[in-house]
C-alpha cells in the first residue's frame, strides 16, 4: 500500500553517513535506508507510552482517513463545520472544492501528512494547526 508512505529528505554529517556505510558493508544491515527505518522505529519504541498518552488525550482519530466532497457535504447537511484532531495521514479526493472546504472545516488539528491536489492544499494548509499546541502550521515548525 504506497499510501501510508511518505517521501522526505533527510541530511547527516558526512561521519554519521560512513559510520551507517560501515555497517552496511559489515552486512548488519541491507542498506542504509534498512539502517535508518531501524533506527527511527527503535527510537519511537522509546517513546511509546508518551507517543500513545499523547494521541489518547489529542487526537480523535489515528491511521489514514480518506475525504471526498460527499463526506465534507454531510457535515455541512448537519450543519456542522467538523474540527479535525488526526495522527497520521488526512487525505482528500479530487472532488473536494476549496469552497467546500470553506463551509466544511473549521480547522485540522494534525501530527502527520496532508494529502491532497496542488490547488486545494493551500486552503487545507490555511485551516490547519499543529497538533499539540494549537498553533498555526508552518513547515518552521518541523525545526523546533
Amino acid at each position: 500500500m504506497a499510501d501510508n508512505k511518505i517521501k522526505t529528505s533527510l541530511e547527516f554529517s558526512t561521519e554519521i553517513l560512513g559510520k551507517i556505510e560501515i555497517l552496511c558493508e559489515e552486512e548488519l544491515y541491507l542498506d542504509p535506508k534498512a539502517f535508518i527505518e531501524k533506527a527511527i522505529q527503535n527510537e519511537l519504541s522509546l517513546h511509546d507510552t508518551t507517543i500513545k498518552s499523547i494521541i489518547k488525550e489529542y487526537a480523535s482519530r489515528f491511521g489514514i482517513l480518506h475525504l471526498n466532497a460527499k463526506d465534507l457535504e454531510t457535515y455541512i447537511a448537519k450543519g456542522q463545520k467538523v474540527k479535525f484532531k488526526f495522527v497520521g495521514l488526512l487525505s482528500f479526493a479530487s472532488d473536494i472544492t476549496p469552497e467546500l472546504v470553506e463551509k466544511a472545516i473549521d480547522k485540522i488539528n494534525l501530527a502527520g501528512a496532508l494529502k491532497a491536489n496542488e490547488n486545494l492544499l493551500p486552503f487545507l494548509q490555511e485551516k490547519r494547526y499543529s497538533l499539540l499546541r494549537n498553533r498555526k502550521y508552518s513547515s518552521k515548525m518541523l525545526k523546533e
